[in-house]
Parts: C-alpha cells; sequence; structure tokens
C-alpha cells in the first residue's frame, strides 16, 4: 500500500557501490513490516535499505478471510544515475 524508496548512502555512490540488498521480512496482521533480517547486499547499502523497508506497509495476508502474519523476501535496488 506505501512504499518509500531508499536513500542512497553518500558514502556508498562516492565509492560506485550499486546493487541489490535482499532481506526478508515479518509484516503483521495490519500489514505494517515488524521484523527485518539482511539475506545479502552490500554492507555499506544495508542500512539504508532496512530503514526503507521499515516505512512500507502491506495490504494484510488473508486466510479464509482473516487477516494473519506473513514472511516475504523482499530485493531492494540500489542503481548508480
Amino acid at each position: 500500500i506505501h512504499r518509500v524508496d531508499p536513500v542512497y548512502p553518500p558514502q556508498a555512490r562516492a565509492q560506485r557501490i550499486a546493487g541489490s540488498v535482499v532481506v526478508e521480512i515479518r509484516v503483521g496482521k495490519d500489514g505494517r513490516v515488524r521484523n527485518i533480517n539482511t539475506i545479502s547486499g552490500a554492507p555499506q547499502l544495508v542500512a539504508a535499505a532496512v530503514e526503507a523497508v521499515r516505512q512500507w506497509h502491506y495490504s494484510p495476508t488473508l486466510l479464509d478471510g482473516n487477516p494473519i502474519e506473513a514472511t516475504k523476501r523482499v530485493t531492494v535496488v540500489f542503481k548508480l544515475p
């Protein structure tokens, strides 16, 4: 429902570091991100990806019409201009 783009870390940009950060998230019954675990990605980009994903909001996952918690993998891509 709501997605926030990450802020490219200035130091990573200066070092020309680009790529993807993969995180596993737990989405609560209300659609808000509850837990974030880093799976892979350049260490210089991880904090920015986590900070952005923490602000995301999903439609609740439904099971038999009732909201449930769900685990998802998310890839955040950092591209240099």
